[in-house]
């Protein structure tokens, strides 16, 4: 849609036309009415009382009073027209003159008011629009319209370009229009992130919100979500943007940025203790070579000082002086195929069934001479859990995984190899085979 000025003037014509048909007309009627009713209204009513009054007594018959009534009639008519023809001059029956406003003069009158009613809608409607119209923002509106090509490119595809924020404000414009016309979940994410780099934050996350409602397995837009609900800050926002990350945690266990933002998110929310144990997972999996993993430390700094009440805690603390301690033997094979070079470290964890983080952890840094046989051997114990008020001990049964990663990552990406067991009912005394090929191997 393109803006047309001169559709504005024609529309303003038109009113004007409408206004002159129903208002104008209906008022020039209106005023002849009431002038030929005031040409008739002093001699003629007067003389029907009369011939009325005389018929009463018996001065004439009824068809005498027809017959006056009829001529009475056709002077009013006779007197009606030439009033009209005159200069306005007019002589009752009983010989005197009187004013009327003859037809010329009323017209000249309603031409007068026409021209006053006119000047003044354009006296008030004209300013008005010019300072209340926000024509400014129109014009500006159609010019992002025209320049959504060039802005799309710079602010999604050229990476090294650095949109102003009139370039991202013109973007956010001319998006929001075309997303009111075909909405989708991924325009509506695009424009969540264009506000939040603007800083209109209530704009973001309803942005997100549309997206999240269209999509909700965007993890991206999940993400991008919490992020905005953590930098609002609003009342409930903290707890909000934890339960939108547990979403991606389900659908991404892995996750390291959902990972970290939920715990960043109980920090925020005061959740001291449990904010410290998530960071502390974090630490553990996280390569030190991450540009996040100096802040990371810091967190736990901080929170090693302030997460001091531990009754919030959302498990019951283990009892470690008098609790078993259990121990999980693995052997990691992998096939012939397989060539260590393509990686980097090796993850062995241990999950809860229906969590979404590890239970335990084990994170081995890959060398040409650690298999033996293609076979390498290791001991998930009380000492690799990651939380601290739970035990190995306390799970009926554990999901066993087994990562051969292309760098220091947790996430599962592409290029992983990865092996799997399920229900591995606690305590186990046997050895427990992870077998990593190939696929199709």
């Amino acid at each position: 849609m393109s803006l047309n000025f001169s559709m504005f003037w024609t529309l303003t014509i038109l009113m004007f036309a409408v206004a002159c048909l129903f208002v104008v007309i209906p008022f020039v009627k209106f005023n002849r009415a009431q002038s030929a009713k005031g040409l008739k209204s002093d001699w003629y009513k007067s003389r029907l009382t009369e011939l009325e009054g005389e018929l009463q007594r018996g001065q004439f018959s009824q068809q005498e009073f027809d017959a006056a009534v009829t001529e009475l009639k056709l002077t009013a008519t006779a007197e009606l027209k030439l009033e009209q023809t005159s200069d306005g001059v007019a002589d009752d029956d009983a010989g005197d003159k009187h004013s009327v406003p003859s037809e010329a003069s009323s017209a000249g009158l309603m031409r007068t008011y026409l021209i006053a009613a006119i000047v003044i809608v354009a006296a008030v409607v004209f300013p008005a629009y010019h300072y209340y119209g926000e024509q400014d923002k129109l014009v500006q509106w159609q010019a992002a319209l025209e320049r959504m090509p060039v802005l799309t490119s710079q602010v999604l595809n050229d990476q090294n370009a650095t949109p102003s924020d009139e370039d991202l404000r013109d973007f956010a414009l001319g998006l929001r229009t075309k997303l009111q016309h075909d909405p989708k979940a991924i325009g509506w994410m695009l424009l969540g992130r264009n506000l939040q780099l603007l800083g209109d934050l209530n704009g973001a996350i309803d942005a997100f919100d549309k997206s999240y409602r269209m999509d909700p397995n965007s993890i991206g837009n999940m993400v991008s979500l919490a992020t905005a609900l953590q930098q609002n800050g609003e009342p409930g926002d903290y707890k909000r943007s934890i339960r939108v990350l547990n979403n991606v945690l389900t659908l991404d266990p892995q996750n390291l940025t959902a990972l970290i933002l939920v715990a960043e998110g109980q920090m925020l929310d005061e959740q001291f203790t449990e904010s410290l144990t998530g960071f502390k997972l974090v630490s553990r999996v996280m390569s030190p070579n991450d540009n996040r993993y100096q802040a990371v430390q810091q967190r736990i700094d901080y929170l090693s000082l302030n997460a001091v009440d531990t009754n919030n805690a959302d498990t019951t603390p283990v009892d470690v002086a008098n609790r078993i301690d259990v121990s999980i033997n693995i052997d990691v094979v992998i096939s012939a195929s397989v060539n260590l070079n393509e990686f980097k470290t090796l993850f062995v964890f241990a999950k809860k069934p229906g969590l979404p983080m590890p239970l335990a952890v084990k994170k081995i840094p890959v060398t040409k001479d650690m298999f033996t046989n293609n076979t390498f051997n290791i001991t998930l114990t009380e000492s690799d859990v990651m939380v601290p008020s739970m035990s190995l001990a306390n799970q009926p049964s554990v999901e066993l995984f087994a990562r051969l990663s292309i760098d220091d990552e947790a996430p599962l990406q592409t290029g992983d190899l990865e092996a799997t067991l399920a229900n591995l009912m606690l305590p186990s005394d046997d050895t427990v085979v992870l077998n990593i090929k190939k696929e199709g191997k």
